[in-house]
């Protein structure tokens, strides 16, 4: 093979544990080494960076750190994407709509606009191919072209399924999520800078050589196949 591309996820077994993709990380590695693979591309997540990490983020920076101890005399490729989202938009959104026809209202995730940034997974994927064929090892977080904020998307769900967007505090969150599978953590996450700069996505979409998608733009068309 010409290289590894990890890209672990949830352990489906568990909505916490994620301990099983640490272990499978250590293993692909071994793996890796045996089959004188010398190009890893490690898809972990812009979350690592964040100061309140939750269990997932953990994990992804450990992942991290495996693949730098393990591989060493490897071309390490580490790709920290932002919320990833495809045609069909992502759990993140299918989960707020769900609160929205159930209890008739969207939380406003806190009180302050918290800004997203989220990137398309064909943006993933051409990254991923550009680093295997040209690219120099490094770490390189990935987003979207523009960011949008939780008010914007809330709203514009509102508008489809008849719900109230509500501004809850941070602290009564999580009484509002107990029921919710994989969303606790991130809706705290969602209180980190999850950004990147105008300057930053421009390096990048030059470093990348190609014009990455907004979610922004998407989301009219993502709200329009969910509902």
């Amino acid at each position: 093979p010409k290289a590894l591309i990890h890209a672990a996820g949830l352990d489906p077994t568990s909505n916490s544990d994620f301990r099983p993709n640490i272990k499978m990380a250590r293993t692909v590695s071994i793996i890796a080494r045996k089959m004188l693979i010398t190009c890893i591309v490690n898809i972990s997540s812009h979350n690592v960076t964040f100061s309140c990490r939750g269990n997932y983020a953990s994990s992804k920076l450990i992942v991290e750190q495996v693949f730098n101890e393990l591989l060493q005399d490897c071309i390490i490729h580490t790709i920290r994407p932002t919320l990833i989202y495809d045609d069909s938009g992502n759990e993140f959104i299918d989960q707020l709509i769900k609160l929205g026809r159930r209890i008739r209202m969207i939380p406003l995730l806190g009180l302050k606009d918290s800004k997203l940034q989220p990137v398309h997974a064909f943006d993933v994927a051409s990254a991923v191919v550009h680093l295997v064929n040209h690219g120099e090892p490094s770490v390189y977080s990935i987003a979207g072209r523009k960011s949008i904020g939780l008010h914007a998307i809330t709203i514009a769900i509102a508008r489809h399924v008849v719900a109230l967007p509500i501004p809850i505090p941070q602290f009564f969150m999580k009484f509002v999520v107990l029921g919710i599978h994989r969303f606790k953590d991130k809706v705290f996450e969602l209180y980190e800078k999850k950004t990147l700069d105008s300057d930053e996505i421009e390096s990048l979409q030059f470093r990348f050589g190609l014009r990455f998608r907004s979610f922004k733009e998407d989301l009219p068309k993502i709200l329009r196949q969910k509902l």
